[in-house]
């Protein structure tokens, strides 16, 4: 069991290396393109082409910060002793266990797992373009009209 799951982090962790290098050659690719993307909010009917390019080169720079900060927490999670497996199912004074172990190491891949997805749900949110869904604006329409109608908001009337 321990192997097929160090297996699969090989694997996430190779993967996590091909995405770091497609998303280095996508901002160069970015930074080739700049100019004409910048140039493009120059007519109405091309501000989109430009908008997408922004949303590309915030994405590519956002995804090593949500990785990091992923990735970081989870290793804390992993390493620190009061974190510990061990620790928080068998209490203080136990050692580490076969069972444990293999779990620390599912957890771990889980933790690859989950930071090799972050940049397909940035890339979800670069090309979704500020669409939202109807049950969204539904959704949002209903917050805002319950926290309206508690508001009190004084009003003038005006005097004789």
């Amino acid at each position: 069991m321990a192997g097929v799951i160090g297996l699969i982090s090989g694997v996430l962790f190779a993967l996590l290396q091909v995405g770091w290098f497609a998303r280095i050659a996508a901002l160069i690719v970015l930074a080739g393109i700049a100019p004409a993307a910048l140039a493009c909010y120059a007519l109405p009917h091309t501000q989109p082409a430009a908008q997408l390019w922004w949303r590309s080169l915030l994405g590519c720079l956002s995804i090593p910060v949500l990785q990091a900060i992923f990735f970081s927490t989870g290793v804390d999670l992993l390493l620190s002793p009061d974190h510990n497996i061990p620790i928080l199912l068998l209490g203080a004074g136990a050692g580490p266990t076969p069972s444990t172990d293999v779990f620390n190491l599912f957890i771990a891949a889980c933790l690859l797992w989950v930071t090799v997805r972050i940049p397909r749900l940035v890339g979800r949110y670069v090309t979704r373009a500020g669409q939202m869904s109807t049950a969204g604006v539904v959704l949002r329409a209903v917050i805002i009209q319950s926290i309206t109608r508690r508001l009190r908001v004084p009003v003038r009337r005006p005097g004789p």
